[in-house]
C-alpha cells in the first residue's frame, strides 16, 4: 500500500504544490495551471519536497502542541483547534507564494517588475 499510494500521491502534491499560485499570479486556468506547477517543479524537485516537508513539519509540531494544550473537553479542542487553523493556514498560503515566487525567479529570472504586471494583469 505505501509504495503504490502514498508515494505516488506525495509525488503529485510535490509536482502540484504551486497549481493554486500560478491560477492566482498568472491566471492560469484548470490543466493549464496544473501544467505550469510541473513545468516550475519539475527541475526544483528535491528542493520542493524539502520545502515542503518542513513546512509539514512544522504545521504538525504547532497543531501537536495545541492539542496537548487544549485538555479532554469537546470545547477546549474545537477551540484550540480553531485557533491552531488561524495560525497554521496563513503560514502554509504563505510558503506556497513563496517557493512558486522563488521557483519562478531561478527558472525564468522572475523580477519585481514583471511580478508586478503579472499581478496587475489578473487584478483587472
Amino acid at each position: 500500500g505505501l509504495i503504490l499510494l502514498i508515494i505516488p500521491g506525495l509525488i503529485i502534491a510535490v509536482m502540484l504544490f504551486v497549481s493554486v499560485d500560478a491560477f492566482i499570479v498568472e491566471g492560469h486556468r484548470g490543466s493549464t495551471a496544473l501544467g505550469r506547477s510541473l513545468g516550475l517543479v519539475k527541475s526544483h524537485f528535491w528542493h520542493v519536497l524539502g520545502v515542503v516537508f518542513l513546512s509539514a513539519i512544522l504545521t504538525g509540531l504547532i497543531q501537536a502542541i495545541l492539542s496537548a494544550v487544549g485538555g479532554d473537553s469537546f470545547a477546549g479542542q474545537w477551540l484550540v483547534t480553531a485557533i491552531g487553523l488561524l495560525l497554521v493556514v496563513p503560514y502554509t498560503a504563505l510558503v506556497g507564494v513563496v517557493t512558486y515566487i522563488e521557483l519562478r525567479a531561478r527558472n525564468e529570472g522572475l523580477t519585481v517588475a514583471q511580478l508586478r504586471d503579472d499581478l496587475t494583469r489578473t487584478s483587472s
